[in-house]
């Protein structure tokens, strides 16, 4: 059974059950497949991978060679919604053996667009995305400044390529987090299938089909407990917009009602109609991506300057610690590549002072590191489930409990808007909730205790217009000092884009401009204490995007490049296990020291392909080793000849 989406009214909130849910009526797992069909994978749910990789590209080829292209790379790469919910299915129940395959998206902009010969009218009718995230005005809308941009994003930007993909023996493992506890640096190190593929992509591509004008690397940091977190140390990816009902059902296993913030939201916040799509059910969404720098030093300094300016830390507290006190006495701020919490172990502080840093700091972002929300937490942040998102901001009119200018506030006031104890003109909160966005990003740049920059978030956002959605909250709400209340100021933590020119500025090798906050002196206290806090994230590039629907990306190449596409996949995964095995220098051919064959032997047997082994063996302490080490290279070789045969069309 099949439903046209104009049979689905996406003004309204929906919980969409896919075909893959488990016990759901098989009506209800119908009706939104074509629309799932149609919309690219990562636009309702995260792709869910640990790794990514972004090829901005300037098109070079003729336009025929360059949609061609695309379209192979669409029928081999790209993913639908619906794919993507029966891999999350398969990767559930633990069917296959080893990682999730790769995924892939694929954007255009509107220079992308005109270079493959589309007129100015076929283009997604927005006027953002029409104009680019580099046109000046929309340099002062956004309070960008295009001379702080990594010199790749000046360039004419017409594509972006997302590749991501997890490590096969790596980050998930029991071995690799130790690993990564140990040394956290491996963290950002790239899955071989995914640092092939990547290679294979840009040869396709150097042949006369595209440069790349700029590339970034993602990866999923993890504090000590697995929790997803960006570089100031708090979690990442909490309080989403949901759509999908398995989505829902656990958020309300974690809230147990919607009483006071419903996650859900309706697809017209997140789709809009491809002008270019081959169906009905053909929907497309808007993508912001911006790369935001992190001076996670500065960030720190700025906390410890805060808590002392509010009273947090008395010259009684570090007594005997006087090589970090100035000659008054005073708490001085964490030295460089000093994290917060190794400077608060050296300072010896009590446990009352450093909830009253960790306050000082939730003061900042509107939620402790942890996730949990200041306006609902004790002075302390301690509540038995930190992870709630059912709150408001009701019963903090005055913002003594989370200031106006906290960054989650800004971006999410939950219904401040409407508050007429706060604004003259309340609006509905439906309206409010309408500016929201779909937030999908990822980490950037080595993981150290406290980096002074070249880290930060690859920021990327989804949604049905950019105008009321992204730029909105940017413009009216985060940059925007009278908001929700006169002379608030702007977000703390994004609010100011544009850096002091001055290169003398005091501390700060960041340049970082300062505001003047007026912060709470004590947690839900009417009283506040004015203290100056920089802003600490640079704008160092991005553009406007639109995701185009799975019938216009492969109708133009309507014959996929390769035959068994699923044969391949399975083929280049295994060739990327062999090079994680290699890297490790672990035996290929036995299962463990139980002489079994191993899952290498059955994968290689049921294809009739030969097999080399590669085994030591430890005998009265010394190795013993069966086979020869050019074993990997040689299995590699051996796949990708197997490879080759798959990809020559059939008669």
């Amino acid at each position: 059974m099949t439903t046209n989406i104009e049979k689905i009214d996406i003004n309204k909130i929906v919980e969409i059950v896919t075909p893959f849910d488990d016990g759901e009526d098989e009506t209800a797992k119908q009706k939104y497949k074509p629309l799932l069909e149609e919309i690219q994978g990562n636009i309702l749910k995260s792709h869910g991978r640990n790794h990514a990789v972004y090829l901005f590209l300037t098109f070079n080829g003729d336009n025929d060679a360059v949609k061609k292209w695309i379209g192979n790379f669409s029928h081999k790469y790209v993913y639908s919604a619906l794919e993507q919910a029966k891999q999350g299915k398969i990767y559930r129940n633990k069917e296959t053996v080893g990682i999730k395959p790769l995924f892939a998206n694929f954007f255009l902009t509107r220079a992308g667009y005109m270079h493959l010969g589309y007129q100015y009218h076929q283009l997604p009718n927005e006027d953002a995305f029409r104009q680019g995230m580099q046109d000046a005005n929309m340099q002062n809308e956004l309070g960008d400044d295009i001379s702080q941009w990594d010199q790749g994003f000046k360039n004419e930007i017409h594509a972006l390529v997302l590749l991501a993909g997890d490590r096969i023996v790596g980050s998930r493992t029991e071995e690799a987090k130790i690993q990564e506890q140990n040394d956290p640096t491996k963290l950002h190190e790239l899955p071989a299938l995914l640092r092939m593929t990547v290679e294979e992509i840009k040869n396709e591509l150097s042949n006369n089909i595209a440069r790349v004008a700029h590339e970034e690397t993602g990866y999923v940091l993890r504090d000590q407990n697995e929790e997803e977190i960006e570089h100031f140390g708090f979690r990442d990816g909490v309080s989403q917009p949901l759509f999908l009902k398995r989505d829902i059902d656990k958020a309300r296993k974690e809230n147990e009602q919607f009483n006071k913030w419903d996650p859900r939201a309706p697809l017209s916040l997140v789709l809009f109609k491809d002008p270019l799509g081959k169906k009905e059910q053909s929907y497309g969404s808007f993508l912001v991506f911006r790369k935001l720098e992190q001076n996670v030093g500065g960030w720190n300094r700025d906390v410890v300057k805060l808590a002392r300016a509010l009273g947090m830390l008395t010259k009684e507290a570090i007594e005997g610690v006087t090589q970090e006190t100035d000659s008054n006495g005073a708490v001085r701020e964490p030295m460089p590549n000093q994290s917060l919490e190794d400077w608060m172990n050296k300072m010896e502080l009590t446990l009352e002072e450093r909830q009253k840093v960790k306050l000082a700091e939730a003061y900042t972002m509107g939620r402790f590191r942890d996730g949990t929300p200041v306006v609902i937490a004790d002075k302390d942040g301690l509540l038995p489930h930190p992870d709630t998102d059912n709150f408001n901001y009701q019963d903090d009119s005055q913002g003594s409990k989370c200031p106006f200018f906290a960054h989650t506030r800004k971006v999410n006031p939950r219904g401040d808007t409407g508050n007429p104890n706060i604004v003259a003109t309340p609006i509905a909160l439906d309206e409010e909730k309408m500016h929201r966005i779909v937030r999908r990003g990822i980490t950037y740049g080595e993981p150290k205790p406290a980096p002074e920059g070249e880290v930060g978030l690859l920021f990327m956002c989804f949604q049905a217009s950019i105008i009321s959605q992204f730029n909105f909250m940017q413009q009216a709400w985060a940059k925007q000092r009278n908001f929700v209340k006169r002379d608030v100021g702007t977000d703390v933590v994004i609010g100011v884009e544009k850096r002091d020119i001055n290169p003398d500025s005091e501390n700060d090798p960041g340049r970082a401009p300062g505001e003047q906050y007026n912060w709470p002196i004590e947690y839900g206290k009417p009283e506040t204490q004015e203290v100056t806090f920089k802003h600490w994230i640079t704008m160092r590039g991005g553009e406007f995007f639109f995701a185009p629907s799975i019938s216009f990306l492969q109708s133009l190449a309507p014959t996929p490049i390769t035959v068994d596409n699923e044969e391949i996949s399975a083929c280049e995964n295994k060739i990327a296990e062999l090079e994680e095995y290699k890297n490790l220098n672990w035996a290929i051919g036995l299962n463990g020291d139980t002489g079994k064959e191993d899952e290498f032997v059955k994968f290689f047997e049921k294809r009739n392909l030969k097999f080399k082994y590669f085994v030591r063996s430890k005998v009265r302490g010394d190795f013993v080793f069966w086979g020869e080490i050019s074993a990997y290279d040689k299995n590699i070789a051996t796949l990708k000849k197997y490879i080759e045969t798959l990809e020559k069309p059939k008669n």
